[in-house]
């Protein structure tokens, strides 16, 4: 439920551009959170777990009408770059599906699952590290209102749960990338309590919405 709320967080945003025909955020971790969500649907297939395969569903629903939103409005230099993001991502995917998804090209499952389990982590590293920009954004402008709140706790309240999943699992795969999840939120949060909203006048600004896994 927390996962499917962290994903489904910028559809606000997103139906609010649709509206007014502009984005008004950066739609790169869209992107980037649909490919990781594929990933780790396929990571959820191979060792049976319905709970990730639920999350994540949700958030391939959410990040694909996100994504397909941001390129018919972004401008051209943003819709280039969500367009080899997602070209790339699937590639990716479909890579993953023939190599670590079945026993043609590698026969040892084990060791498939290990490589899904590394290429998970590391796809979801970067989706989670995406919170850093606003932060820097934030405190080059000094002004914490690009910061969202809730997305914050969500990620925060979201790492911690599979942060302790993983621990009783003893799995690395959840641990390693939601407990990273938990400092990056922590960072978000200290930024934004040691801004408050102090806004400072300055063009349109663009805020980058990290969504989690």
């Amino acid at each position: 439920v927390v996962s499917c709320g962290l994903f489904s967080s910028a559809l606000p945003a997103t139906l609010r551009a649709r509206k007014a025909g502009a984005l008004s955020e950066d739609p790169t971790p869209a992107a980037v959170t649909l490919i990781n969500c594929l990933i780790w649907i396929l990571y959820a297939s191979v060792i049976g777990d319905v709970w990730i395969f639920g999350g994540c569903i949700c958030g391939v629903f959410c990040n694909a009408f996100n994504t397909c939103v941001a390129i018919r409005l972004a401008d051209r230099e943003t819709a280039q770059r969500i367009e080899a993001i997602v070209c790339v991502g699937l590639t990716m995917v479909a890579v993953s599906v023939m190599v670590l998804g079945s026993s043609v090209v590698i026969p040892d499952a084990e060791v498939r699952v290990r490589l899904l389990s590394n290429l998970c982590q590391a796809i979801c590293l970067a989706m989670f590290a995406s919170p850093l920009v606003q932060s820097w954004q934030a405190m080059a402008s000094r002004d914490a209102s690009r910061i969202n709140s809730a997305l914050t706790a969500m990620q925060l309240l979201n790492g911690f749960l599979w942060t302790t999943t993983g621990l009783i699992r003893q799995d690395r795969t959840l641990v390693v990338p939601n407990g990273a999840s938990i400092a990056l939120a922590l960072v978000n949060l200290l930024v934004k309590l040691s801004l408050g909203r102090r806004a400072k006048p300055r063009g349109p600004a663009t805020k980058v919405v990290a969504v989690g896994a």
